[in-house]
């Protein structure tokens, strides 16, 4: 889990600052800290869009638990199916290809075919 006190301490900033870098105010901060509130995803994705920061544990640029990531890991397993989908349809139509120009029979289309 992210603990932003850990994050301040690591990147040299008083709750002050964090309230400035995230466009809030101290109180927020404080609250977060004391796990009043939750950490807003649009803190972590500012944090991961920052390559200034120092990261520290439970989070890094390449996995963390955010909703953003979850989503963005969703999207991947789809692109990579469909990736997958879209290369199994190549190598058969390359199959139909080469089977007409060697002038063997098949089926195209469901209809068998002759040379």
């Amino acid at each position: 889990m992210f603990d932003l006190k850990l994050f301040r301490k690591a990147n040299k900033m008083n709750q002050t600052d964090a309230a400035k870098y995230f466009g809030c105010g101290q109180s927020f901060i404080s609250q977060i800290e004391s796990n009043l509130s939750p950490i807003p995803d649009s803190f972590i994705t500012k944090i991961l869009s920052d390559t200034n920061i120092i990261l520290v544990e439970g989070i890094e640029r390449e996995n963390t638990g955010c909703k953003l990531c979850a989503e963005k890991d969703k999207v991947i397993k789809a692109l990579e199916k469909y990736n997958s989908l879209l290369e199994e349809t190549v190598e058969e139509q390359k199959r139909k290809i080469a089977s007409l120009e060697s002038g063997s029979t098949g089926e195209i289309n469901g209809k068998r075919q002759t040379a």
